[in-house]
């Protein structure tokens, strides 16, 4: 018994460590729309909203992405690593460049009001955001 809660615990502490190790710490591009392949990509408050081309609404955070699932009442989360190659960080990097790899030239603009799947997100979890508030404080400043 003993052993497997130490297991645990290790486990606990390696797992902590990697994500924060890997956390993207750089300004995040706030409140634009960008077009990549045909799909608009919202950025707000460190979030990336889409809606693909099947109409699937997706919230891409730090720590995981959200699918909109109405039959379920509300936003799966499938939680994964932030690191270098996750698909957040990954958007990012596009964004910053201007480009993607496979589609050309990214346009983007901003934008004063968001679309209403990313609205009814930004509704539904206002704890997400009360957490970064000193984050998006400090970005702004």
């Amino acid at each position: 018994m003993k052993k497997i809660l130490l297991i645990v615990i290790i486990v606990a502490l390696l797992g902590g460590a990697l994500y924060v190790l890997t956390a993207n710490d750089e300004p995040l591009i706030d409140d634009y729309v960008c077009k990549i392949n045909e799909v608009d990509y919202y950025t707000h408050r460190g979030l990336v909203f889409l809606e693909s081309k099947e109409g699937e609404e997706y919230i891409y955070t730090d720590f995981g992405v959200y699918q909109r699932k109405e039959t379920r009442d509300g936003w799966i989360l499938k939680i994964h690593s932030n690191n270098k190659n996750s698909a957040y960080t990954t958007v990012f990097k596009w964004i910053e460049a201007g480009e993607h790899p496979m589609a050309g030239k990214i346009k983007c603009k901003t934008f004063d009001t968001n679309p209403e799947g990313l609205q009814t997100f930004v509704d539904t979890h206002q704890m997400l955001f009360k957490i970064d508030e000193e984050k998006f404080k400090e970005i702004e400043e």
